[in-house]
């Protein structure tokens, strides 16, 4: 673990300084304030101590990182229209970390005994405790549905699954009993 702690963050640097996309400036300042401000509340109802970066790329992405460090790019937080979907993104993340669910490569497409392909069973179940950390915390379980539909690049069957449990589950809930 104390490899990744060390060589993941300076992977993350030495790849936005080849890919040319460290930029500076008062916005970065801005978004990693705002970031920072909603990530301490989500994590505070989770009950864990979250590390994340900001990172300046245009692609809309968040991760997270085996040492627990959760990566957001300004394209994400730019393509975001309000803190509460910022706050499900960064609840969807934490779910991950408590679920010990992270990769740095893509993860095969396993079935589960949902019958689900075993990553997008994963993202459902990061989703819908992402929610219930933000909804907690504050926001606004709703803006789930709204960043999802945004950010699908091809509105194909993994987010329209997603989005469809995530539908379901606010219809049926009474917001939220998943402990």
């Amino acid at each position: 673990m104390r490899f990744f702690k060390k060589i993941i963050p300076l992977f993350m640097v030495l790849s936005m300084v080849w890919c040319g996309s460290v930029s500076g400036g008062d916005n970065l300042d801005a978004h990693r304030a705002r970031i920072k401000r909603i990530a301490l509340r989500v994590a505070n109802v989770a009950g864990i101590e979250v590390n994340v970066v900001v990172v300046p790329e245009f692609a809309i992405d968040a991760c997270v990182y085996p040492d627990g460090t959760i990566v957001i790019t300004t394209g994400l937080i730019n393509v975001s229209q309000s803190d509460d979907e910022l706050a499900f993104v960064i609840g969807h993340e934490i779910s991950h970390i408590m679920l010990r669910d992270y990769s740095i490569k893509p993860l095969p497409a396993i079935l589960d005994n949902s019958g689900l392909p075993g990553h997008l069973s994963r993202e459902i179940v990061a989703d819908l405790k992402g929610m219930y950390f933000a909804e907690k915390a504050g926001y606004n379980p709703y803006a789930s549905i709204k960043i999802l539909t945004r950010i699908a690049t091809d509105f194909d069957t993994f987010f329209e699954k997603r989005i469809e449990s995530i539908s379901h589950y606010l219809r049926n809930s009474s917001h939220f009993g998943m402990e």
